[in-house]
């Protein structure tokens, strides 16, 4: 099992619970699918290709975003520690992809 694939899982069962846990279900459900996106590109079920971007890139900018928009709108504890794993879930995906890029 690769840390890829564990830091995808990691924010797919942040996204659940904070599915569960948040008023809000467009936020929550928008880190779902994009982790659940990620979690099936890294088992090789899924393969997408964008033309002179790459997906890892859009789809760890959109995790960082709306973990870090949801970690402001949050109260409980276990909902700010969840929505922290989404953030440094997308944020080290993100950093990951730049370096690729450069």
């Amino acid at each position: 099992m690769s840390l890829s694939l564990v830091l995808a899982v990691v924010a797919l069962a942040a996204s659940l619970l904070l599915l569960f846990q948040f008023n809000d279900r467009l936020l929550p459900g928008i880190a779902l699918v994009v982790s659940g996106v990620e979690v099936m590109m890294r088992l090789n079920v899924l393969r997408l290709d964008l033309r002179g971007l790459p997906l890892g890139l859009v789809l760890a900018a959109a995790l960082a975003v709306v973990g870090a928009v949801m970690y402001f709108r949050v109260n409980a504890k276990t909902s700010t520690a969840a929505a922290t794993c989404v953030v440094l879930v997308g944020a080290v995906q993100l950093l990951g992809a730049l370096r690729v890029l450069s």
